[in-house]
């Protein structure tokens, strides 16, 4: 028989906050390897309050950094038509070529710039 012995465990977990109520989230296939020159399909989703653009603006952009090696290997941007007054919101995917500048690890930054630096 093996003893039994009891232990606590905690972790604090803090809610996510966003002063300007906005956010980018990039949802990623489960981990996995990847081979070189194979394909990665990364689906983002953004909810942006309108509020925080100007009011004639008729598209946000999105910047993204892809960091490998401790260098940044990729960097774009990808420009989201704007419609309405309502929240910009949606998704779009986004298609990250694995090379090995990447090995072993990306981290992928994307954001946007508001006015009013939010």
């Amino acid at each position: 028989a093996l003893p039994i012995s009891n232990r606590q465990a905690f972790r604090w977990i803090l809610p996510f906050y966003s002063e300007s109520k906005s956010f980018l989230h990039i949802q990623t296939p489960l981990a996995r390897s990847v081979n070189c020159d194979q394909d990665q399909q990364l689906t983002v989703s953004y909810l942006i309050d309108r509020k925080e653009l100007p009011v004639q603006a008729q598209h946000l952009d999105l910047f993204y950094l892809v960091m490998g090696r401790e260098q940044i290997a990729l960097s774009g941007q990808k420009k989201i038509e704007i419609d309405s007054d309502d929240p910009i919101k949606g998704t779009f995917q986004f298609q990250l070529t694995i090379n090995s500048d990447l090995a072993p690890r990306a981290t992928i930054i994307m954001y946007t710039i508001c006015p009013d630096r939010k």
